[in-house]
């Protein structure tokens, strides 16, 4: 995949928006992983709804039920972006305080090679930057990137005044049917 960024279109994140802002499940203080594990993530607030720690299986988090119909939707959109069926094998709350910065690093591991990550920003600022090597962008409210940052130099900066909260999403299409008739093993 030769692009930075590719536009997946806009969705409708007002429900997702007041459930993040009013619900006490989404806790920005409870969940240290990512934070704690990955020195460019330091200074991220992260709310696990679909997250494995060793990126092995799916797992389910408290928060699933709660955003279960925004992540419905937003799955049928990529399935319409991508061209085909897919899952969500991973979705976080990723917040971003007012200030704060991600580093440049390069993510390594397979998990980016074998899926499509989408950044839906919730909650942004005019001073929110999102750079993948030399192209920089602003993402705004409702906008669904695939951002393509695979052994890229990728950071991101919140010179604003207010938090940044994107959901990050990971998009795997499902595996082909087998043609009529096919035996296993065969």
């Amino acid at each position: 995949m030769d692009f930075e960024f590719r536009s997946c279109g806009t969705i409708d994140v007002s429900a997702m928006r007041h459930k993040v802002a009013t619900s006490p499940l989404v806790d920005w203080n409870e969940y240290t992983y990512r934070q704690e594990r990955f020195k460019a993530h330091k200074e991220t607030k992260t709310v696990p709804i679909i997250f494995d720690e060793s990126f092995a299986k799916i797992t389910y988090r408290k928060c699933y039920e709660l955003f279960k119909d925004e992540l419905e939707a937003i799955k049928a959109a990529l399935d319409e972006c991508f061209g085909r069926p897919g899952h969500l094998v991973r979705a976080i709350l990723v917040n971003l305080p007012a200030g704060a910065w991600v580093p440049a690093h390069v993510d390594t591991g397979m998990s980016l090679t074998l899926c499509r990550r989408v950044h839906v920003p919730l909650f942004t600022n005019e001073r929110c930057f999102f750079a993948v090597g030399t192209d920089v962008r602003n993402l705004k409210v409702g906008e669904m990137w695939e951002i393509n940052n695979a052994g890229k130099m990728h950071e991101v900066k919140n010179l604003g005044t207010t938090d940044r909260i994107h959901l990050i999403a990971d998009w795997m299409p499902d595996a082909p049917a087998a043609p009529p008739g096919a035996q296993p093993g065969g």
